[in-house]
């Protein structure tokens, strides 16, 4: 059986990229909305911190690897 092989441009890796960025945000949302915020007053000061750490790594992934490119990500570990 024959399977081509499917060159990706930089951009189309930099869209999915995102695109796993911001389901992995989604994701961890609901520790941060607002209808969760007695969720989220009641953890330690050392959980919110986590989380929030988290999802700034997520956020900045874009610019951190802008020179290395896409395929040198390094997905950050959830809490």
């Amino acid at each position: 059986m024959f399977y081509p092989i499917v060159a990706l441009t930089t951009d189309e890796l930099w869209s999915r990229m995102r695109a796993e960025r911001d389901r992995l945000l989604l994701a961890s949302d609901r520790l941060s909305l607002a209808r969760w915020a007695d969720r989220w007053a009641t953890q330690s000061e050392g959980w919110r911190a986590d989380w929030t750490t988290y999802r700034q790594a997520l956020r900045d992934l874009p610019e951190t690897y802008a020179e290395a490119g896409p395929l040198a990500v390094t997905w950050p570990d959830p809490p």
